[in-house]
């Protein structure tokens, strides 16, 4: 006799969705018979792409953050946004066992099956999940952020009462009630005990020693560990992938997940790759108890051996594993919760937009009187920043909508770095002395030789760059300062490494996502030698302005991983980045007294309550994302205009031509408009005119 249909789940309640998002996987892992595959979909993600479709049930789903992660419940669904910055070891785990009474339940998005429920036979079902170690997205504007959840916030924290109360019988999907009371009481402990493991808020995981056995360690007699000096940041998140999403949606394979962009397919998520994520949020407070236990030994109590083996931390299910040999690693992939955010992905979204509501103005972005001015506002706050060089704001401009649009030969097309000379050098800086362009060549440090004075890591950018990098911020969603010290080049190494101990990569201030305009701060280079880590730092960053990629350090062999990063050299003469840089370009202030940060930050507030930012906002990000083209006629006048410019000069170069059309197509775009026209190529060489005649006056030697 065949088994009866199970009878339709009643549909729930936003609220319920919410505040009991488990209790809808279970009730649909039902409806659908129990499937044993772990890539069956069961229609939770149809279900849940329903409720954020809707604006009002997207706006009640609170967003995560470091801040107001206490504040949410356990098992809770909320919107998590964040770029890639590891690519773990796939996990398998029990994703489905069988009841006592022959029912079955499922532990997908969720850290573990009921307990007590289970079978003594466990008769589970393994599956396999992906971890992301996901990052907050760096130098994101404020204005970019997601809309403020408050009212969101407050509402699930109002229900959480009744989404804490454990369990029910029949759905076994609730909140694990004596979790949620242990983290509520040792809250306070578990926090200090993860502040003294790292001053910054890091985790030292990666060690021998555990979060929070620092102190421990030195009363009884042993040597603490330092901690890792990439440890983890606040707002980090694990975030775990499962399997394919439905047909025509925008969530992401497990298997789609790939280091690089030179995978087939379009869907691949990569690292560096913006990811909004809806899901089920997890805390887990016996995972401070775990690394709080790990002995100096790297010996471990029960708890911590009964979790690894719900938990194998390799891709493969051993009858038997070294529980010990496995210790660091696990360690490192399972920080605590009250360190580092846990997410089950529902729902993944690649490169969410960062922009407010587009204006109509720009809907179809033509070359109109109102898109005009929209431009016209953005070079009017660049030009201030600068010093009222209008002909600098006009290729800083262009600058900050670049994009790799292609490669050739492994080269990117579509980008001009450019090299801002004769900035205003910083009060207390002392300019490095000349160097060769060839940091390769550089002799060692003197063995036994430190400076006098230890070089600062942290030190900030000029106070030119800084105003600057706040009309930049104003503007575009997504900009980094990256100030050029000694001290920040010997702090570590920039090309991302990966540790074989912990299978975890070290961070790099160049791990930044699609589009993000880097803005480099050479006028704060200090008097120093570069370590050997400095010397590898600086052709990091060279190779990465001059390649587009990242080449991340696998210890047998180095991988280049492809960005699509604009970048903009501030020096106060010749760039140490120089063979690095194609355009170059010597700033010349109108006003005597550079405008300060301040000033900048006042004109932008004036702006934004006048109501005139948000328009200029949504009519660069829509320029940044069209799609290029260039028409025949264009192609073939473009033809003719190379002939003449050889017949003036005939030191004029194919290559030299080919920055000229880079540089046609980023002035193009930052019009608005999708085409190089003859009209704005007559403007670029207009610029390229002032810009030449401005070389020669200030006897400046460049490429191009």
């Amino acid at each position: 006799m065949a088994a009866p249909t199970p009878a339709p789940m009643p549909a729930p309640t936003l609220t319920e969705a919410i505040t009991k998002p488990l209790s809808v996987v279970e009730g649909l892992f039902k409806q659908a018979g129990c499937p044993a595959k772990d890539k069956e979909d069961f229609g939770v993600r149809e279900f849940f792409t329903k409720l954020v479709a809707d604006p009002q049930g997207y706006e009640q789903v609170p967003y995560l953050t470091s801040a107001n992660a206490d504040l949410l419940p356990n098992n809770s669904l909320v919107r998590f946004r964040g770029v890639v910055q590891d690519m773990m070891t796939p996990e398998y785990y029990a994703g489905a066992a069988q009841r006592a009474d022959g029912t079955w339940c499922t532990s997908k998005y969720n850290d573990g099956l009921p307990e007590g429920q289970v079978a003594e036979d466990d008769n589970s079902r393994m599956w396999e999940r992906k971890p992301l170690y996901c990052a907050t997205i760096p130098s994101l504007s404020p204005w970019a952020q997601p809309a403020s959840t408050v009212n969101a916030t407050a509402s699930i924290v109002q229900d959480s009462g009744k989404a804490k109360r454990g369990r029910d019988d029949d759905s076994d999907m609730a909140v694990d009630t004596d979790a949620a009371m242990e983290h509520d009481q040792n809250k306070s402990e578990l926090h200090s005990a993860a502040a003294a493991a790292d001053g910054r808020g890091g985790s030292c995981c990666a060690s021998k020693k555990a979060c929070g056995v620092d102190e421990r360690m030195k009363d009884q007699g042993g040597e603490a560990a330092a901690p890792a000096e990439d440890s983890f940041q606040a707002g980090d998140c694990i975030v775990y992938v499962y399997d394919k999403g439905a047909e025509g949606t925008d969530n992401m394979a497990l298997h789609d997940m790939v280091y690089d962009e030179g995978a087939e397919g379009t869907d691949n998520v990569v690292l560096h790759d913006m990811v909004e994520v809806v899901g089920v949020l997890s805390k887990l407070p016996q995972l401070a108890s775990m690394h709080m236990g790990v002995a100096d030994d790297g010996d471990m109590d029960m708890g911590m051996k009964e979790h690894l083996a719900n938990h194998p931390p390799t891709s493969q299910v051993p009858d038997t594993m070294d529980m010990d040999m496995d210790l660091k690693e696990h360690l490192a992939n399972h920080p605590p919760t009250s360190k580092v955010l846990r997410l089950h992905a529902i729902l993944i979204k690649k490169q969410p937009q960062l922009t407010v509501q587009p204006h109509p103005a720009t809907t179809q972005l033509q070359a109109s009187a109102p898109v005009a001015e929209l431009r016209s506002q953005a070079i009017q706050l660049l030009t201030l920043a600068l010093g009222g060089d209008s002909l600098a704001a006009e290729y800083l401009l262009m600058q900050l909508l670049a994009r790799v649009s292609a490669r050739t030969e492994g080269m990117p097309v579509g980008m001009v770095p450019m090299n801002l000379t004769h900035c205003p050098q910083p009060p207390s800086a002392h300019q490095a002395p000349p160097t060769t362009s060839n940091l390769s060549s550089m002799p060692p440090p003197p063995p036994k030789q430190p400076a006098p004075t230890k070089p600062d890591p942290n030190a900030p950018a000029s106070p030119f760059v800084a105003a600057l990098a706040a009309a930049v911020a104003a503007l575009v969603p997504l900009s980094s300062v990256l100030p050029l010290t000694v001290g920040k080049c010997n702090s570590g190494p920039w090309a991302p490494k990966r540790d074989y101990e912990t299978n975890r990569l070290s961070r790099s201030p160049l791990q930044l996502p699609p589009g993000t305009c880097l803005l480099v701060d050479e006028t704060v280079m200090d008097e120093g030698t570069l370590s050997e880590i400095g010397v590898a730092s600086f052709q990091t960053l060279s190779k990465l302005l001059q390649e587009q990629v990242l080449a991340y350090d696998f210890v047998f062999y180095e991988h280049p991983v492809p960005v699509n990063l604009p970048a903009v050299v501030f020096s106060t003469g010749r760039s140490l980045l120089n063979d690095a840089l194609l355009l170059g370009l010597p700033l010349k202030a109108t006003v005597s007294t550079m405008p300060s940060k301040s000033e900048i930050e006042k004109a932008v507030a004036d702006a934004e309550a006048q109501g005139a930012m948000a328009p200029v906002r949504s009519f660069l990000v829509a320029s940044a994302s069209l799609a290029y083209n260039l028409s025949e006629e264009m192609y073939q006048y473009l033809q003719q205009e190379f002939l003449k410019i050889r017949k003036e000069n005939p030191t004029f170069g194919a290559d030299q031509f080919h920055n000229r059309l880079t540089l046609a197509r980023m002035c193009a775009i930052s019009f608005g408009e999708a085409g190089l026209s003859q009209e704005r190529w007559q403007y670029m060489m207009a610029l390229e005119t002032t810009r030449e005649a401005r070389r020669v006056e200030k006897w400046e030697h460049k490429k191009c």
